[in-house]
């Protein structure tokens, strides 16, 4: 609940900070029952703050593997920072549609990947829509109370 809570709140954030063409894209693509850019917009939100941020894996094959020019033995445990890789591969920027261009692992790849990734993803799709078919979002100004 609480991934699903997190990526549906982020996701209404940088679509209220990018102002009302996408919303309304998305908020009239919703009202027809599709979500293909509320569903990009939450995929998105998942590739700049995944939810799994590291993945600790062994080299198992007999022979180690190679890196360019770096040779891992096997039994080598590699760490990979899903949130910098896909940063890497793509923009460091919220841009709705580039997570389908990166290399995207939010909830982690192969048989240890998280089971309940795709039933987060639609429910926060399903949850930025409903909001989105309410309400029209705006950045608020920092009150006085501010730090």
């Amino acid at each position: 609940c609480e991934t699903t809570a997190l990526i549906s709140v982020l996701t209404l954030l940088h679509l209220a900070c990018h102002g009302e063409p996408l919303q309304d894209a998305c908020a009239s693509e919703a009202s027809m029952g599709q979500a293909v850019q509320i569903q990009a917009a939450v995929r998105e939100t998942l590739r700049l703050y995944p939810p799994v941020v590291t993945l600790v894996r062994s080299v198992c094959h007999p022979e180690g593997v190679a890196l360019g020019d770096l040779r891992l033995p096997r039994g080598t445990r590699v760490a990979v920072c899903l949130a910098a890789a896909a940063r890497l591969s793509g923009s460091a920027s919220w841009q709705p549609g580039s997570a389908e261009d990166s290399c995207s692992a939010p909830f982690g790849v192969g048989p240890r990947a998280c089971p309940a990734g795709t039933i987060a993803v639609r429910l926060s799709t399903d949850i930025v829509a409903f909001f989105l078919s309410m309400y029209v979002l705006s950045p608020s100004a920092p009150s006085s109370t501010d730090g």
